[in-house]
């Protein structure tokens, strides 16, 4: 049985999420949407990329594909307001525990890892070959860079980015809003709204 999905955004990370379709057991008719577009296109040289107009418009089911944390939130609350459902996509080579939980239009690229008692919030994207370990906690429509890791324990805020190759070490907690630099290796807690980077990682706000 095909299921009718939506795919809002047509850059690099829709790229992604479309092809990780053809890695899953569950067969889709797929339909792509973008605010932005301005001359007719396709994405991945096989799906026409339409204008995002009347969010009615869209298919029932829906996955925002759009990497930058507030536009992806903007477009996912806009959408659930005309009751459509937001769904979750794992790549098939990613591995997440029986005993995580993966809340409502989060996206897992390959090679992730989430352990147990792990909870990805809604619309967070857990990207390439990242790793949250066990008793992990990330925030709504947060971002985790690919090979970033994320140690047993700890806490990410919402709307935050920790940047690729970044590591979080255990039990540290991340407010909501903040970016984590590319490499940084985080110590001790940080507050909200602030960019840390480095090793050990250090504000630069």
């Amino acid at each position: 049985m095909h299921t009718n999905l939506s795919i809002i955004g047509s850059g690099g990370h829709a790229r992604v999420v479309v092809d990780s379709l053809s890695y899953l057991k569950e067969d889709y008719n797929i339909y792509i949407y973008d605010e932005m577009i301005k001359v007719s296109s396709e994405l991945l040289d096989k799906f026409p990329i339409q204008p995002l107009t009347n969010f009615k418009d869209l298919k029932r089911n829906f996955h925002v594909a759009i990497g930058q944390n507030d536009v992806r939130k903007r477009i996912s609350l806009e959408a659930l307001k005309h009751r459509k459902k937001f769904l979750s996509l794992v790549h098939q080579l990613s591995i997440v525990s029986r005993h995580a939980i993966i809340q409502d239009g989060v996206f897992v690229a390959a090679n992730a890892i989430i352990a147990a008692n792990a909870i990805i919030k809604t619309g967070t994207i857990v990207n390439h070959s990242a790793v949250v370990d066990h008793d992990c906690s990330v925030g709504e429509y947060s971002h985790i860079a690919p090979n970033a890791s994320l140690g047993g324990g700890s806490k990410i805020g919402m709307q935050c980015l920790v940047g690729a190759g970044a590591t979080i070490l255990p039990n540290v907690c991340i407010g909501d809003f903040v970016l984590i630099g590319a490499g940084s290796v985080v110590t001790k807690n940080i507050p909200c709204n602030k960019k840390f980077v480095g090793r050990p990682a250090k504000s630069i706000t």
